[in-house]
């Protein structure tokens, strides 16, 4: 693309800095007053049909040079649904599932929120596009041709982290398995690529939703009342999550949306609240088994708010107590320590 063309000018010393001395007192600098000078005199004595050409040249170059640059880039793709909006993102990052599993475990446990309001402020570089832009990054990924590196739609709505695989298409996770998949992959800082890898596919592993399995969220006319949420038997361990089981002292067929607090038939509800003893969290559904007169088992969520969480962490703790002796970082610490030792955060 053609450049700008330097214009040396003489003036004497003294007198120069007696120009740029008094410009100074007015708000000026002498660069700026001489170009604005040089603009105004082509723009007075070059005609207009000159001028009209040179700057569809100008934007020709502009257009093509932006093309060539667009043509050597790596591309990856993002449909993020956040607080009732869709937008469409690229950046030339070239990220993957792991850079944006990293991504998203970064924004899911930032401490200060205002550094990051939405996902996509992690998204460096982004640039704004539309949905049938993406839809053709999504065909270039199944395609392979090696221009885009990774195509993702993380719906915090619904839940939901799908990550399109250049062999088969979309793959669905819930956001909370995805997180706590790059918790391990970048537990410790010490791990090669191959080995952040191969931990983070090995704890998705397992995880993914099926259409039928990412739709099975249970909602009923009102939400679960903190003073209606409470614990009952042993906390159980399975796994990386300590489990307790809530006793269905309310009526679930206003919280769930369910019928089974009727003589109309014999169903009746399991329902377990979960903490990650990886994370040091509270899962962010509850588990409910939906168990029919005939013994046929469903499984379903119900999603929980912060506030939810935050008043099942202090109710868990306190049954921990009464239940282990400990408390449930102590509990957990106990945990992390007869696994592979303490976490490190994902280093982006």
């Amino acid at each position: 693309m053609s450049g700008s063309v330097e214009i040396v000018l003489w003036l004497q010393e003294y007198k120069l800095q007696a120009l740029e001395a008094q410009l100074a007192r007015d708000g000026f600098s002498t660069e700026k007053l001489l170009q604005d000078m040089l603009d105004n005199l082509y723009h007075r004595r070059v005609p207009l049909d000159i001028q009209r050409e040179i700057s569809e040249r100008l934007d020709a170059e502009a257009a093509a040079e932006l093309a060539e640059r667009d043509a050597n880039t790596t591309w990856a793709a993002y449909h993020i649904t956040e607080h009732g909006d869709d937008q469409y993102f690229k950046t030339p990052t070239g990220d993957e599932l792991l850079t944006a599993a990293g991504r998203l475990r970064s924004y899911l446990h930032q401490g200060d929120a205002s550094r990051w309001p939405r996902f996509s402020s992690l998204l460096f570089h982004r640039q704004e596009i539309r949905k049938e832009e993406f839809e053709q990054l999504f065909s270039e990924r199944l395609e392979n041709t090696g221009k885009v590196s990774g195509v993702f739609e993380i719906d915090f709505d619904a839940d939901t982290f799908s990550a399109a695989s250049a062999m088969d298409g979309w793959h669905t996770y819930r956001i909370r398995d995805v997180s706590t998949a790059a918790y391990h992959a970048f537990r410790k800082q010490s791990l090669s690529s191959e080995e952040r890898w191969e931990r983070l596919l090995s704890k998705l592993d397992g995880k993914e939703l099926t259409p039928d399995s990412a739709s099975m969220v249970l909602c009923g006319s009102r939400r679960l009342r903190p003073e209606e949420i409470s614990f009952q038997d042993e906390a159980s361990e399975c796994g990386n999550r300590l489990s307790f089981y809530v006793p269905v002292t309310f009526d679930p067929d206003e919280v769930f949306g369910t019928q089974v607090a009727t003589a109309a038939n014999d169903d009746y509800l399991n329902v377990y609240a979960d903490f990650d003893l990886d994370t040091g969290e509270v899962c962010d559904a509850l588990t409910v088994i939906y168990i029919c007169g005939d013994g046929a088992e469903e499984a379903y969520r119900y999603p929980l708010t912060g506030e939810e969480r935050a008043v099942l962490r202090t109710r868990m703790d306190g049954y921990c107590m009464e239940q282990t002796g400990m408390g449930l970082e102590e509990y957990r610490s106990q945990y992390l320590a007869e696994t592979d030792g303490p976490a490190q955060g994902p280093q982006m």
